[in-house]
């Protein structure tokens, strides 16, 4: 059974109609999925009626099999089991310093103080940015930012986290930082779905991917999705290195142990 399920969803805006038309998708417990699509593409929509933040047009949610209720106490109950990270940090974090942006989810769980601070403590070593919990948010780096918008999901120990381009304005270090602690949580359990441009970075990283082309959907193997180059031009996308290496070189592209890192490619030219 899928985590988090997706079905018939369709998403209509006053002033762009249409933007997700009977999408189906499906999340499945540990999985690693990469959503994928052009700018304007309803990735972002989509996360937003996955987390429970948008209620689609039609169509609807699960999660464990069961429909989303609308109301505050279900909703509430859905946002402990599943957290969104926005591209942006600043539509999220709102607090005076990174200690009280943190601790907000768990202090509205009801949690207590030792809880809360435990919590926060683990969240914080972690993504490796304990030195900043007495800092103003406004003084952080961009960066820091994004760490700290992801360290307040994580403080709610979600089972799945959605997260909107997490990469995105990351310099390599903190991007390979960042990946570090998704592969940790993998494999803790956490179901990961993330939303990116970067199609090198979603044939190494996942295990599915979720193409967002024409308003639809088409999910499958990141070989299938990505070696696919008319599907990946109608999302605006081009594929990935590794894929272009192997077929210029007539090798094979796909396979249960897919090649992901230059090592592996390499491997396969070789063989």
């Amino acid at each position: 059974m899928s985590v988090l399920e997706a079905r018939g969803v369709t998403v209509d805006y006053r002033d762009a109609p249409g933007v997700l038309h009977e999408v189906d998708l499906r999340v499945g417990a540990g999985t690693r999925l990469a959503l994928m699509g052009a700018n304007g593409a309803g990735k972002s929509t989509l996360l937003r009626c996955l987390s429970g933040a948008l209620r689609p047009t039609s169509g609807e949610v699960l999660a464990g099999g069961t429909p989303l209720g609308r109301g505050r106490r279900a909703l509430t109950a859905h946002r402990q089991h599943v957290q969104l990270v926005l591209q942006d940090p600043d539509d999220q974090l709102f607090s005076a310093d990174v200690f009280q942006d943190v601790s907000f989810g768990p202090v509205n769980l009801g949690l207590g103080e030792a809880e809360v601070a435990e919590r926060v403590a683990g969240v914080l070593a972690a993504l490796r940015i304990t030195d900043l919990v007495d800092r103003p948010v406004h003084h952080l780096s961009f960066g820091q930012r994004k760490r700290v918008a992801l360290a307040g999901a994580l403080a709610m120990r979600p089972a799945v986290l959605l997260l909107d381009e997490p990469t995105a304005g990351l310099d390599p270090s903190g991007a390979a930082a960042l990946l570090r602690t998704l592969e940790e949580l993998r494999a803790a359990g956490t179901t990961v779905v993330m939303s990116t441009h970067d199609v090198d970075l979603a044939w190494r990283w996942a295990d599915e991917v979720a193409l967002l082309a024409d308003h639809r959907l088409r999910q499958g193997d990141p070989a299938d999705l990505l070696g696919d180059a008319p599907l990946l031009a109608a999302a605006g996308l081009e594929p990935p290195w590794q894929v272009r290496l192997l077929r210029e070189a007539g090798a094979p592209v796909g396979g249960p142990e897919r090649p992901r890192e230059p090592g592996e490619v390499l491997a396969r030219l070789r063989g």
